[in-house]
């Protein structure tokens, strides 16, 4: 008989600490997806810059964005570009002729990226209908 009342005991137990464990794999999983995809926006908005910093147009600069970005789904419309010229001021119209950007040479160029973050189990309210936003400074070269 004494067999038994441990084994009843040993499942109460378990009952009793199968939630927390759960809600802490939950929790470390739910974290990893959203640290996971804030350094992808953050390295594409590192790769943006520097290619902007290299004279690329507005339109190369956000397709690069995206391509290094591809598990996270950046559309432009998240992308942001700026160059610093006495105030942060709205990104130049493009040189279609050479093919390079219009921002000054020595001005600083940042590539903000904001998109939303979808928690990937849904289990934390916190965590839903966030935003994910990132941003890279660099300056324009030759």
């Amino acid at each position: 008989m004494k067999g038994r009342k441990r084994r009843g005991q040993t499942l109460i137990e378990f009952a009793l600490v199968l939630p927390i464990l759960l809600l802490v794999l939950l929790g470390i999983i739910e974290f990893g997806w959203l640290i996971s995809r804030t350094y992808t926006v953050g390295n594409a908005t590192r790769e943006g810059a520097r290619y902007a910093a290299l004279g690329k147009t507005s339109t190369e600069t956000k397709t690069r964005v995206r391509q290094n970005a591809t598990s996270v789904a950046i559309v432009d419309a998240d992308i942001a570009l700026e160059y610093f010229n006495s105030t942060w001021q709205a990104w130049p119209a493009d040189n279609t002729g050479t093919g390079k950007n219009g921002v000054p040479v020595d001005s600083q160029i940042r590539v903000t990226v904001s998109t939303p973050h979808s928690s990937l189990t849904g289990f934390f309210s916190f965590l839903r209908d966030r935003k994910i936003t990132q941003s890279t400074v660099m300056r324009r070269e030759l």
